[in-house]
C-alpha cells in the first residue's frame, strides 16, 4: 500500500535519529540503509535491556507539543479500536465462548473486564511523545560498540565505537496522529517481555481447550521478572503510572486476537482474560 509507505517515511522523519538511514518509498515499499547488528531478542542481557531503555529515553521518546488532540486520539487508539477488534473476533467465531478458567485460575468475560475499564484514566493519563508504536525486541536493532583500530593498548588513535540502537517496522500512526502515547510503547515492551515474539514465530506455545478450562503455555524471556522489574522501576522512576502500562498490556493482547489464525487468535483472548484478571479483579 503506497499510503502505508508514505506515512512511515512521514512518521520516520519526525525523528530521523532513532532511524535507519536514507529512508524512502518505491510504490508500496519502504526503503532503507541495512541496520548493522541484530534484533534485541538474539542478544538480550539486563544490560542490554538498560541501554535500550537509556535510547528509548534520550533518542526515540522525544517530547510532542501538546495540541489538543491526545484525547480523542487516545480514545480511537484505546476504546474505539479495542471494541472493533472484538467485534471482528466474535464475528469469526459465532458460536465460540471465552472460558471461565485459565491456567486454574477463574476469570470473568471479555465484556466484563472492559466494563471495568476506565477508558476516560487512560486516555487522559498521557505522555506524549514520538513513539515507535510498536517497540520490542523484535522492532529493534542492537549494534554492540566495539574498538575499532590497533589492538595496542598505548595506540593514540584507537577508539571507540558507541553502541548502537535502530528501530525497524515502527507503527503508521498513533489514532491518526504521527505522535503518541509514551504508555503505549511500555505496555509493547511489557507485553514482549511475558509473550516472545520471537518464540510465536516458531510456534513455541501451547493452547488447550476443555470445556471452559484453558491451558496456556506461554514462552517469555528468560528471567522475566528481571526485565519486569527493571521496566517497572524506569517506570516509576519518570513519575509514570505503573498501573496503566499493566491495564494496556491485556488491552493489546485483545487487539492482535482477531489478526491473527487459530489457535493463537484463541490464545490471545485467554491472556488477555489472564491478564486483566491480575490489574482489574477485586
Amino acid at each position: 500500500d503506497p499510503h502505508q509507505a508514505e506515512i512511515r517515511l512521514k512518521r520516520a522523519n519526525c525523528n530521523l535519529a532513532c532511524m535507519p538511514a536514507n529512508i524512502t518509498t518505491s510504490g508500496n515499499f519502504l526503503i532503507h540503509d541495512y541496520a548493522a547488528g541484530d534484533i534485541v531478542y538474539n542478544q538480550y542481557t539486563p544490560e542490554v535491556f538498560a541501554k535500550m531503555l537509556d535510547w528509548c529515553e534520550r533518542t526515540l521518546w522525544r517530547p510532542a507539543a501538546i495540541t489538543g488532540i491526545e484525547e480523542a486520539a487516545c480514545k480511537k487508539f484505546y476504546q474505539d479500536k479495542t471494541l472493533e477488534r472484538v467485534e471482528q473476533f466474535r464475528i469469526k467465531y459465532a458460536d465460540w465462548s471465552e472460558p471461565c478458567v485459565v491456567n486454574g485460575k477463574e476469570v470473568l468475560s471479555i465484556d466484563q473486564y472492559l466494563e471495568r475499564i476506565d477508558f476516560g484514566w487512560l486516555c487522559t493519563e498521557v505522555s506524549w511523545k514520538f513513539i515507535h508504536g510498536d517497540l520490542h525486541f523484535d522492532n529493534t536493532i542492537y549494534d554492540k560498540g566495539q574498538y575499532i583500530g590497533s589492538l595496542t593498548a598505548f595506540d593514540e588513535t584507537k577508539h571507540t565505537q558507541l553502541d548502537q540502537f535502530t528501530a525497524i517496522d515502527w507503527r503508521t500512526d498513533f489514532g491518526g496522529s504521527l505522535f503518541g502515547d509514551q504508555y503505549y510503547d511500555l505496555a509493547k515492551m511489557l507485553v514482549g517481555l511475558h509473550l516472545s515474539y520471537k518464540d510465536i514465530k516458531h510456534e513455541r506455545y501451547n493452547y488447550k481447550e476443555r470445556n471452559d478450562y484453558v491451558t496456556l503455555e506461554i514462552p517469555s524471556v528468560r528471567d522475566v521478572k528481571v526485565y519486569e522489574e527493571m521496566l517497572q522501576k524506569w517506570v516509576q522512576s519518570q513519575g509514570l503510572d505503573w498501573r496503566k502500562v499493566k491495564t494496556l498490556v491485556p488491552i493489546i493482547y485483545l487487539n492482535m486476537s482477531p489478526l491473527h489464525e487459530a489457535p493463537f487468535d484463541k490464545f490471545l483472548v485467554a491472556l488477555a482474560q489472564l491478564h486483566f484478571a491480575k490489574v482489574l479483579d477485586v
